[in-house]
């Protein structure tokens, strides 16, 4: 269940660091001196293993959301860690509709919307097969 401002505001330090849980692995980590930062668990052959997101300027926790929109080099990070971390193996080239599964499964939708998603994914296909003037 995801957490809400209210809780991420009124959470407070206490002798020992703590855990606020999110959705999909997502977390705020609250350290005794007050600080509060976004944390991602995942695990890789069975190895967990955390993916810092950032420190937590204010309670909205659509702040993440908005840094991954934001930071290319952030976003791709999440993402691979998000496809490393699904249980289910990849589409094969060419499954537009698995494809979206995937995407919808280990990512927030959002964009491409899914009305986009198969002219994205056939601009997609004509790049990689070197269609598209660089």
């Amino acid at each position: 269940m995801p957490l809400t401002d209210i809780q991420i505001r009124q959470a407070k330090p206490g002798e020992k660091q703590r855990k606020l849980s999110d959705e999909r692995g997502l977390f705020i980590e609250i350290r005794p001196t007050g600080g509060k930062f976004w944390r991602y668990r995942y695990k890789i052959d069975g190895k967990e293993n955390v993916f810092a997101v950032g420190r937590l300027r204010g309670p909205q926790r659509q702040a993440v959301y908005a840094a991954l929109e934001h930071d290319d080099i952030l976003a791709a990070a999440f993402a691979r860690l998000l496809l490393w971390t699904d249980p289910a193996p990849l589409p094969a080239v060419g499954e537009v509709a698995k494809s979206w599964d995937l995407y919808v499964r280990t990512w927030r939708p959002g964009k491409p919307h899914r009305n986009r998603w198969d002219v994205c994914y056939a601009q997609a296909m004509d790049a990689l097969a070197g269609e598209v003037p660089a």
